[in-house]
């Protein structure tokens, strides 16, 4: 380093030990009362230039230095490289650093302080990003994503209205924005204001149909406004599956409608109802949960030669497990059983209760269905 009046000069050497080489970084200049600043973008820098080591095999072990001397006529170049590192290689801190060397270049670039306001952001440095953010408004106040940058950080500080100002702002300038709608509604969600957040909601299906998080919002909060809406909420989602059938999140959502319908059946004694939610929930995500509960509807309703079937359908089948798999195998070895003792066929059921036991040697259920075979067998010490 080098002091010239209040200014100091820094010439890093980067030495990389495996391979004894030494790099010659770009030096640093600035004010000597503001030391600590210089050498923490230093470090940040190095850290950066680390990120874009590679470690490359060809035969024999090397390195291979990846543009570690970054240096740039304009800043659009410096743009162009920083972009290269946060969208592909997400190394945020030499993006930072290509963003910051733009500024440099030219301080009333908005799309530089834009650019490094996301990267700050993904480092989770959100009053810098903030400050980013503004620098870039400040130049030009006509860009709706740099609006949209700053309503997201916001959204992670929890400062709603200010996330929602920022997004209302964007949206004006801009309303086809991308996902713009879809955080307009998540904002209004969260303050609790549901009409408009359906609304924005709605707009953003609009412009994107495959927009499934908007669904999955849309059915959230229909459901949240209790029975009445789980119909809008069945809707929504069969809305999506017809766009995409293997969507995951939107099967199990509406899994979940039926499959809580069927149980709230089962509580008030309506098993032939519940069987018919059951069985819709069935057709969404076959699995060994639903398996279980559509064998107990069918033995409440004295069909026990179909629960037998419904057994015998899951074991054939890849279906799905979920959690807890142990405790819904042995609840479906235990209604096998008694769709079998009820046909008298005491030997079948012997040997389901006998699964369900050496799954949960504490199941009574299944201590219960043997004691009964045996009472019928007469076998009364064994009932016992």
């Amino acid at each position: 380093y080098s002091i010239e009046g209040n200014r100091i000069i820094i010439s890093p050497l980067l030495y990389i030990n495996e391979t004894e080489t030494l790099f010659e970084m770009e030096s640093k200049e600035g004010d000597i009362n503001n030391y600590s600043k210089l050498i923490s973008d230093l470090a940040e820098e190095i850290e950066g230039l680390l990120g874009a080591i590679s470690w490359v095999d060809k035969g024999k072990r090397k390195w291979n230095i990846e543009r570690l001397l970054i240096t740039k006529d304009s800043a659009e170049d410096y743009i162009k490289e920083g972009k290269k590192y946060s969208e592909q290689g997400g190394n945020y801190y030499l993006a930072a650093s290509m963003f910051n060397k733009a500024i440099d270049k030219s301080p009333d670039c908005d799309e530089a302080f834009a650019l490094l306001g996301k990267v700050r952001a993904k480092q989770g440095l959100y009053q810098e990003a903030l400050q980013a953010f503004n620098s870039a408004i400040n130049i030009n106040a006509k860009i709706a994503e740099t609006y949209k940058g700053l309503g997201d950080v916001y959204l992670e500080l929890s400062d709603y209205r200010k996330a929602l100002s920022n997004y209302k702002t964007a949206s004006e300038i801009d309303q086809n924005l991308d996902n713009i709608n879809l955080s307009l509604g998540e904002v209004y969600y969260v303050l609790n204001m549901k009409k408009a957040s359906i609304s924005a909601f709605v707009k953003a299906l609009e412009n994107n149909p495959r927009n499934f998080e908007a669904y999955e919002w849309l059915g959230r909060i229909y459901l949240s406004k209790g029975k009445g809406r789980t119909g809008a909420a069945e809707k929504i989602y069969k809305e999506a599956l017809r766009i995409d059938p293997n969507n995951i999140v939107i099967k199990k959502n509406l899994f979940n409608i039926y499959y809580n319908k069927g149980k709230n059946m089962v509580n008030v004694g309506n098993y032939k109802s519940a069987l018919a939610f059951f069985n819709k929930a069935k057709q969404v995500q076959p699995n060994l949960l639903i398996y279980r509960w559509v064998m107990f509807a069918l033995n409440k309703l004295g069909r026990y030669s179909d629960s037998i079937n419904e057994f015998d359908e899951s074991m054939k089948h890849n279906v799905d497990k979920v959690d807890k798999v142990d405790k819904v195998d042995k609840e479906l070895y235990n209604n096998y059983g008694y769709a079998h003792f009820r046909l008298g066929n005491y030997d079948k059921a012997l040997e389901a209760y006998n699964n369900a036991i050496n799954i949960d040697d504490k199941y009574i259920d299944a201590y219960m269905g043997k004691g009964a075979i045996f009472e019928r067998q007469k076998e009364y010490q064994k009932a016992i």
